[in-house]
């Protein structure tokens, strides 16, 4: 039974997609394009999951003009044939451009440099990590601000309940969520299936916490040399972004210095909770290694991901279930753990529902 009071019914849809990531939003393009009844649900404002630019409504004290930083992922790779295909039109519009070829790794406070074999093109979005999304979504029926937290199947059909007080109905659900936050919503209608087995392989997913400080700083800031550092050996820091050097000026805007700095798994699990405070310790670590500078931004903010990085996911591009109705499973826990994985993801999923039912 559907829990607390309804107050509106969405119309019903064949295909419900749960997740506006990439892998959600490029397999709704997908089943749309081919003329099937589509709708998205997303919890937060935005699109992208975690390909996350947070977008500065009043810039911070010392700067003149808006600005925008990554928080999530950085960069992405494109290794599969498929993806770089993908991904050529988008290049010569200038949506995505290659960055950097690699990173430098600090060890025991000294730099090393990017070995040859490790050099190959890692892209970014000059307008923000979520702007490939945002632009995906774009002819898409998509609720955002929809948190789904209820979902049960009665009568051959779905039903999906929101924090919002509505319930939309669709033929097919596809998941493309985090394994763990799925089973937040539909782990009892599973067991009520009999589907314990695939319970089991949802729970088997496991993901890396991080959290990231997105850091501005002023004219007398020192420009670094680099576009971004992993650190190997430090228990606080995973790696430091240097993320205005992703964004093009333009004459009248001056792109100020900014550094996201992402921290470890071990330490997003002791902080994760009063993150806050973790943003001035992963700094003064950074300074460290970096200067007393980055200690010191005009301004800092602080973003927590509880499933950053999946650790343990499966071997295979998506998940199905036919019982006790269709259902579907995407993301980068399933094509593996980066961006590319989850558009691989997205594409194999909608392309089963396609074979289902066009």
């Amino acid at each position: 039974m559907l829990s607390g009071i309804i107050s509106v019914t969405e119309g019903h849809t064949q295909i419900m997609v749960i997740g506006a990531g990439l892998s959600g939003v490029i397999a709704a393009r997908h089943l749309a394009e081919a003329g099937l009844s589509v709708k998205v649900l997303e919890k937060s404002r935005g699109f992208g999951g975690r390909m996350a630019t947070r977008r500065f409504r009043t810039p911070p004290v010392g700067i003149d003009s808006p600005m925008a930083m990554d928080h999530g992922a950085q960069y992405f790779t494109a290794r599969d044939p498929r993806f770089s295909q993908f991904l050529e039109p988008f290049i010569k519009k200038g949506v995505v451009k290659v960055w950097t070829d690699g990173f430098p790794v600090i060890e025991n406070h000294g730099l090393v440099p990017v070995p040859e074999d490790k050099r190959y093109p890692r892209y970014v979005c000059p307008e923000g990590m979520n702007h490939l999304a945002k632009i995906l979504a774009a002819p898409l029926t998509i609720y955002l601000g929809t948190r789904a937290t209820h979902l049960t199947f009665t009568d051959r059909v779905w039903a999906v309940q929101t924090d919002q007080g509505t319930i939309h109905t669709a033929d097919v659900v596809l998941s493309a969520i985090p394994a763990p936050q799925f089973l937040e919503l539909g782990q009892v209608v599973l067991a009520q299936a009999g589907q314990d087995g695939l319970v089991k392989i949802l729970e088997s997913v496991r993901f890396d916490p991080s959290i990231a400080v997105m850091a501005v700083y002023g004219s007398e800031a020192p420009v670094p040399d680099w576009k971004g550092l992993m650190f190997r050996e430090d228990s606080l820091l995973s790696w430091v972004s240097l993320d205005s050097s992703k964004r093009e000026a333009s004459p009248s805007q001056q792109i100020p210095l900014s550094l996201v700095v992402h921290s470890t798994a071990e330490f997003a699990r002791k902080h994760l909770d009063h993150k806050e405070q973790a943003g001035p310790i992963l700094l003064q670590q950074a300074a460290q290694y970096l200067g007393d500078w980055v200690a010191q931004p005009l301004e800092c903010q602080v973003q927590g991901w509880r499933y950053a990085l999946p650790t343990h996911f499966l071997d295979q591009l998506y998940l199905e279930t036919n019982t006790p109705g269709p259902l579907y499973w995407a993301g980068d826990w399933c094509g593996g753990p980066r961006v590319e994985g989850a558009f691989l993801s997205g594409c194999a999923a909608g392309q089963a529902i396609l074979q289902r039912y066009v």
